[in-house]
């Protein structure tokens, strides 16, 4: 099967992928998916789209998120609006969706970069920037504590790792 036709199947393949609670951004979110799926296939093309692996993130689709990150699939791709998937499970998380710790145990485990900032808020379709402004993903107990307690740990030791060693939660 040729790239356009598997983008144009990505929906029927995982029809439970993103919840219908909004339409209007199941339909953009679906959208995005197929655009990158066009650019590259699973690597995705070179522009800002909301991916596989950050519908994933979002939602807590735990093993299609471990499968993806296996073959390949990149880990610190930005939307449109500048989020990373751990950026849009901490999202996901706000808005009420029980992603579980596993999904940031994974994303941290599998390099994640957690220097990006979580940017927006809100439903898909209709975010905006958030109104405390960008938090970083390192920085977030500072304003915030952390949605997952198990993974904090993880994550300060990521942020050592990968150069900010300053930070000590």
């Amino acid at each position: 099967m040729d790239r356009k036709e598997a983008a144009g199947k990505l929906r029927l393949y995982f029809p439970d992928l993103i919840p219908g609670s909004c339409r209007a951004t199941q339909e953009l979110q679906w959208k995005e998916i197929r655009n990158d799926w066009l650019e590259g296939g699973l690597k995705g093309g070179p522009g800002q789209n909301y991916t596989l692996v950050h519908a994933c993130a979002e939602y807590g689709h735990e093993r299609l998120l471990r499968n993806l990150l296996e073959l390949g699939a990149p880990i610190n791709k930005q939307d449109p609006a500048y989020n990373v998937p751990l950026a849009r499970a901490v999202i996901g998380h706000e808005n009420g969706i029980k992603v579980p710790a596993s999904i940031s145990r994974i994303l941290l485990e599998n390099k994640a970069r957690v220097g990006y900032a979580v940017v927006t808020e809100g439903v898909y379709a209709f975010q905006k920037p958030r109104s405390s402004g960008a938090l970083r993903l390192y920085q977030w107990p500072r304003n915030k504590e952390w949605p997952w307690p198990e993974t904090a740990d993880l994550r300060y030791q990521k942020a050592r790792e990968q150069g900010y060693d300053g930070y000590s939660g």
